[in-house]
This record gives structure tokens, sequence and C-alpha cells, in this order.
């Protein structure tokens, strides 16, 4: 099983030629010109064939989980998502069918969120994200989410 962001073949053609060598800043200006989403591809071994589906119609990018699940089933999935107004942080719990998210703020731009766990961690719940974000016109600055907690609702809303 797979949960990857993809981007139609038209979403795809938009976004490039909206930034054919015009964006001083391509990297962030295609997650804010991107409409990728979030899917889940579920890959059969047995027959060779794939099913994917859409799980998030809000656009998303980056998504990731705790490595230490890679190949197995994982409580928690988390990608980076835009907005009405500024740049999210969205997790997704697989146990409850929640998702939750944070609002970064309205001149804040998200690289990818990394799952970081405590050192110790008797659960796979005590544990934190790591980002690194800029501001629209600052320097980098490092960003740390252990339960955004903003936002909660089933996905697909914003």
């Amino acid at each position: 099983m797979l949960d990857p962001c993809r981007y139609s073949a038209a979403d795809a053609v938009v976004m490039w030629d909206r930034l054919a060598g015009r964006s001083r800043a391509p990297a962030a200006d295609a997650a804010v010109l991107g409409v990728a989403r979030l899917h889940r591809s579920v890959l059969d071994p047995a027959t060779g064939r794939v099913t994917e589906t859409v799980r998030d119609l809000r656009p998303s990018d980056f998504p990731t989980l705790d490595e230490r699940r890679t190949g197995r089933r994982s409580q928690h999935l988390y990608a980076v998502s835009h907005g009405a107004q500024a740049l999210l942080i969205v997790k997704y719990d697989e146990a409850v069918g929640t998702v939750n998210a944070h609002e970064l703020g309205a001149d804040v731009v998200a690289g990818e969120a990394v799952f970081a766990p405590r050192r110790a961690a008797p659960r796979r719940t005590t544990a934190g994200l790591l980002s690194i974000t800029t501001g629209a016109t600052g320097p980098a600055r490092s960003f740390s989410c252990s339960t955004p907690p903003t936002s909660r609702g089933r996905p697909g809303r914003q």
C-alpha cells in the first residue's frame, strides 16, 4: 500500500506552463500552484493489479509517515496542504478516520514534514514532526508540531 500525492496529466501541464521561465522560486511556486491530491495505491502481488483511490480532495504534497513503519500499516500519515489562507500540515489518523490540520500562517512556506520519534517513545503517538519553513520574505526557521490542533474533519474537507 502506498499513499502518494499525484497530479493529473492536465494539472501538471497547467502548473508547468505557469512556471515556465517566469519563476524566481520554482519549488515554492509549484507548491502553491500545484493541485496534487493524496491517493492510496493498493498493490495485489497475487494478481499484479493496482487499485488507486483518491484519499483527500484538498491539494496536498510531501506525504510522510513514521519511517520505522515502512512496509507495514501506519496509524498516522502527514502531508503539506493548502488551506484557504495558508499552508497546512495535515495529520491523517488511520485508526479513527479523522483528519487534523495545523495552519502555518499566511506568509509561511513549508517543506516536507518529517516524522521525528522520541528516543525512548513507548507509544507511536509520542513523537513530533519537523519541517523547515521560510517566511515569504524572511529567513528559514525550524518548525515542530506534535499534534496539529486547529481543524478536525473527514478527508476531503477543509
